[in-house]
Parts: C-alpha cells; structure tokens; sequence
C-alpha cells in the first residue's frame, strides 16, 4: 500500500510538471512566431 501512494505521488508531479513544461512551450513558441512575424518586412 506504501508503494502504491509513492507511485501516484510521482504520477502526479509527473503531471503536473509535463502540464508546466508545454505551457512553457506553447509562451515560448507565441513569442517566437510573434518575433518572426515583426522581422519579415
């Protein structure tokens, strides 16, 4: 039983650190396709 709740602790902060990291990506691609953008004339 120990086991198992160490197991969905790290599921769950797995998660939520996956959920982080594509929010991250999706800002960082908007400010980069944004800066693309203003750079072509």
């Amino acid at each position: 039983m120990e086991r198992d709740a160490q197991y969905l602790q790290d599921f769950f902060i797995k998660m939520e650190l996956k959920e982080d990291f594509n929010e991250a990506k999706i800002s960082v691609e908007c400010d980069f396709s944004d800066g693309a953008a203003r750079e072509v004339p």
